[in-house]
């Protein structure tokens, strides 16, 4: 849908925000969704940030991201090193 979401042909407000919000970060770290030819989950990132817009819940968010963040393989000194920015 218009609203994010990805894919499936499933309109995004018909599923659970909830649902939605974690496809937003697994389409993020997908390599069909880069702009480049390299797979987002093979190597060691020194931070990442993610600037989300629209009607959605810091608690799907904060789920979403303790969902994602053990699949992402951040350098060891900066374990912490995932910022999500939320505007409404």
């Amino acid at each position: 849908g218009a609203r994010g979401g990805g894919g499936g042909g499933v309109d995004s407000r018909q599923r659970p925000r909830a649902a939605v919000v974690r496809q937003l970060f697994m389409d993020a770290f997908s390599r069909s969704h880069q702009l480049i030819r390299a797979d987002p989950r093979t190597g060691s990132y020194l931070a990442c940030a993610l600037l989300l817009r629209g009607d959605l819940s810091v608690s799907d968010v904060n789920n979403a991201m303790a969902k994602i963040q053990p699949t992402i393989n951040n350098v060891h000194w900066n374990d912490d090193g995932f910022k999500v920015g939320l505007c409404g």
